[in-house]
């Protein structure tokens, strides 16, 4: 009797994804990891040119650092939201364990991430698309 072999892989949808940290090596690092991970990341270290480099590069996914000089995470995520909608998915990276209250309300950000960020938590605040297949 001939056995069968089912073999599953997982299939992931890449995303766009843009990582603002005024941190060259956090930036670079996260957009390595979500790279390896499959999909199109970018980075930028000023946050005034993170509205820009998203539509260019058509971001689904930002991750903004709230503590940042010249206009925080909290004021950049609210101009994207003001730019974009609901189109793209916003998530805040801090090292802070609770947003000031009010804040959240007003940056509208989809998930909250708190320093060190492990892999896992970063490709699932991604929003990662992933089916399982068996072939």
């Amino acid at each position: 009797m001939a056995r069968r072999l089912l073999l599953t892989r997982q299939v992931m949808t890449p995303l766009h994804i843009l990582v603002i940290d005024d941190s060259l090596e956090l930036a670079e690092c996260f957009a390595r990891v979500l790279e390896e991970s499959g999909h199109r990341a970018g980075f930028v270290i000023n946050p005034l040119d993170a509205l820009d480099a998203a539509e260019g590069m058509h971001a689904e996914v930002v991750f903004i650092d709230i503590d940042m000089p010249g206009i925080d995470g909290w004021e950049l995520a609210h101009l994207f939201r003001r730019r974009f909608g609901p189109a793209v998915r916003l998530v805040a990276v801090t090292g802070v364990d609770r947003p000031p209250p009010g804040r959240v309300s007003y940056a509208r950000f989809d998930a909250y991430l708190v320093k060190p960020v492990s892999l896992e938590r970063l490709l699932d605040a991604a929003g990662r698309s992933a089916a399982t297949i068996t072939v």
